[in-house]
């Protein structure tokens, strides 16, 4: 097995672990152990620390694996390309910590009468997203110079959410107060910047010599424009997943955030398979542009839609029809109730979203990448304005909808330029097949009776969706790569069994 096979294979797994980890936190600790209002405001937190470093980093990430190569002329050359990163991000850093200095009243008028808690620690927000953007710079700096992305995927989906789990049952056992808490919180963000940085010291790819060599020089102004490309464009496309949440707590309240959190960590659910498909597809895909190989990348395009698909699914199945005894028997909080439509509503985009997602790699890595500032921009617009009209109408079910839609729209744009500038698109019979198998299995599940032992319940309906969903999808032979997946596991657990 190569080395990006293995790196795929453990890069898989650490998500898988790390998916887990976060839905054991966000879907039921969390809810059990924090009042709504305060899972709100560790959502809030969150995703306001994100669009800091994203603006911090002024798209550093995308330089490093955009022009190293350019820098790297041996070994342990790599004429000024961290430095030049490093500045980028500390001028970054300087110059948005004193923006959102500077519009703190602002965000306090924004906030304080739906969300004061938030106003309390907004300023949290600065330590957690400055120890994000030095993650994220040490986490680009690996991959690019060494190769190494098993460690700061561990540090990111394992380390981090392992820290997260740890904080809330310190909470939940009385050892700590609310305040102790969430600034436990926000010091989890410390450990992988700073195991990440020993990582790189480690390596001898960090060095704090500021030289300005040729290439620097050389290469300053379009490494420059190319990461304010990929700010616009990463802020653009993160505002629309999350400008729901951001807006949430502005017009109703941090209580409606914690309950939008709990369904949206619910969807991340759905995502998990879909990273591990991207981290295996991403490298192929730029392999064939290099070729210009357009039929395999149909290929490849098809085929990630149709796998991911059918897990993605499979796993909506699986959390729809148990959603009631997560949220009445293991929670035990019925104000969360309120979130199952929402992780429906929510589900319908994401699943669409996942099934055409191969296009953003397909076109951020072509000629046409300007396509995905255009589309930011444009469903940053369209994201703002649904959510304000929805919101006031049905609460966090309007959110929901608007992110809905938002997203789908933004899926089928990409689709039909994708079409249009390269002629392949995603979908094929066997993909309406699968549609057609799921909506008879969700459909059939849902008339079955409720089991009087919520367990029992539970362990009924992950049957069913094996029998109704996936059975047929076997039977049927519809994908090759899941048909294999199956009998390799089938392999394992009965080795005498013999399977064509």
């Amino acid at each position: 097995m190569g080395t990006i096979q293995k790196s795929g294979l453990w890069t898989t797994v650490i998500n898988y672990t790390g998916a887990v980890l976060s839905g054991v936190s966000v879907a039921i600790l969390y809810p059990i152990f924090l009042k709504p209002e305060e899972v709100g405001l560790t959502n809030i937190l969150r995703i306001a620390s994100m669009m800091f470093a994203q603006l911090c980093c002024v798209g550093n990430s995308y330089i490093v694996l955009r022009f190293f190569p350019f820098f790297k002329t041996g070994e342990k050359q790599y004429n000024g390309i961290f430095t030049l990163t490093l500045l980028i991000s500390l001028a970054g850093i300087v110059i948005t910590t004193l923006l959102y200095i500077f519009f703190q009243p602002v965000i306090i008028r924004y906030y304080e009468e739906q969300s004061s808690l938030f106003v309390q620690y907004s300023l949290l927000v600065i330590p957690i997203a400055i120890f994000l953007v030095f993650h994220t710079l040490f986490s680009a700096w690996l991959r690019s110079s060494k190769m190494k992305v098993i460690v700061p995927t561990i540090y990111s989906d394992i380390v981090l959410r392992l820290l997260l789990l740890v904080s809330v049952l310190f909470y939940a056992l009385g050892w700590m107060s609310f305040d102790a808490f969430i600034k436990l919180y926000a010091l989890a963000y410390v450990v992988p910047a700073v195991g990440l940085f020993i990582y790189c010291r480690k390596l001898h790819i960090l060095s704090f010599r500021i030289k300005i060599t040729s290439k620097i020089k050389e290469y300053f102004k379009p490494a420059v424009k190319y990461g304010v490309f990929c700010l616009f464009a990463g802020i653009g496309t993160m505002l629309v997943v999350t400008v729901d949440s951001l807006m949430l707590g502005s017009m109703v309240g941090l209580a409606s955030v914690g309950i939008y959190g709990v369904a949206n960590g619910l969807i991340s659910a759905l995502q998990m398979p879909y990273r591990s498909f991207l981290t295996i597809s991403s490298p192929l895909v730029a392999e064939y542009w290099e070729k210009n190989d357009m039929k395999s990348m149909q290929n490849i395009y098809q085929k990630f839609t149709l796998n991911i698909v059918i897990v993605s699914l499979f796993l909506f199945l699986l959390i729809w029809h148990n959603l009631d005894a997560l949220f009445l028997n293991v929670i035990q909080n019925p104000i969360y109730a309120a979130g199952k439509w929402v992780f429906f509503i929510l589900a319908i985009g994401k699943i669409i979203d996942i099934a055409t997602g191969l296009n953003c790699v397909i076109l951020s890595t072509s000629k046409k990448y300007i396509w995905d500032l255009y589309f930011a921009i444009f469903l940053l617009v369209t994201a703002i304005i649904s959510n304000r009209l929805l919101i006031p109408l049905w609460d966090i079910k309007g959110a929901a909808l608007a992110t809905t839609l938002c997203v789908i729209l933004l899926s089928v744009l990409k689709v039909l330029i994708v079409k249009k500038f390269f002629h392949i698109q995603p979908f094929t019979n066997k993909l309406w097949i699968v549609l057609g198998i799921g909506i008879a299995a969700y459909l059939l599940i849902s008339i079955v009776p409720v089991f009087l032992h919520w367990m029992l319940d539970v362990g009924m309906r992950c049957g069913l969706a094996l029998v109704l969903f996936m059975l047929p999808v076997y039977l049927l032979k519809i994908s090759d790569e899941i048909n294999g997946s199956i009998n390799r596991t089938l392999k394992m657990v009965f080795p005498k069994l013999k399977i064509e």
